[in-house]
């Protein structure tokens, strides 16, 4: 599987919001940000093989998702990202 290009950035612009995916350096490899509306939400780590999504800003111990594809993944983060904001902004009943 192809790493991502350093500097990289995708969006995938939605109603409610933006998700963007950059790659930053990491120690022992590649990473990319899960950017929401301007602010860092988490991240994807390459895990020799298996990719892992990381909820939370700091968070670099305890994933939420992993994935072989990397496609499949990040579409899995997007699709989560944008329910949870959704579900935020939608009035209580």
């Amino acid at each position: 599987m192809k790493s991502p290009q350093t500097g990289s950035i995708e969006a995938e612009n939605d109603a409610s919001a933006i998700v963007v995916f950059c790659q930053q350096p990491g120690g022992s490899g590649w990473r990319l940000d899960v950017v929401v509306e301007g602010s860092v939400s988490g991240h994807i780590d390459d895990g020799k093989g298996v990719y892992r999504y990381f909820e939370g800003a700091q968070n670099d111990i305890i994933w939420s998702f992993a994935e072989r594809n990397l496609e499949r993944l990040k579409a899995r983060v997007r699709a989560t990202v944008l329910t949870e904001r959704q579900s935020r902004r939608a009035p209580s009943v």
